[in-house]
């Protein structure tokens, strides 16, 4: 979208076609209803230093939201094969989730099912690597 304030072009909602002021008022164009899409995250492979089996029994979210945060693990156990993934599961108010998958490497997901705006502090996995 062309800013015409700062002459230059920004990145938006893609449906929106235009942003100007007129007499201290925003005015934002668009051929439909704007619709922001909820939050989505899902990390890099995580395989915690080894190539061993493990077990995650729990992840903790360090996260400040006013709305509900889901959880799932992506867990596959042969590197070459497909990612599964477990279901989705409720956040804790404290930022604690059960969820349990074992497998050699994992992806964490996280998401929102409307819009808010907020930054992750950090993502805690507890769990345990298995001797073989």
């Amino acid at each position: 979208v062309y800013s015409p304030a700062s002459g230059s072009l920004g990145e938006c909602q893609p449906n929106i076609t235009g942003i100007a002021s007129q007499g201290g008022t925003l005015y934002v164009t668009a051929p439909a209803m704007i619709v922001t899409d909820p939050f989505s995250l899902c990390t890099d492979i995580y395989d915690m230093g080894t190539r061993k089996n493990k077990t995650i029994f729990s992840l903790e979210f360090g996260v400040d939201l006013t709305i509900a945060l889901y959880a799932a693990i992506d867990y596959r156990r042969d590197i070459a094969g497909a990612f599964a993934t477990t279901p989705w599961y409720q956040v804790s108010p404290r930022g604690w989730v059960p969820i349990t998958a074992f497998g050699r490497e994992f992806r964490i997901r996280a998401k929102t099912l409307t819009y808010e705006w907020f930054a992750p502090d950090y993502i805690n996995i507890k769990g345990v690597t298995h001797a073989s």
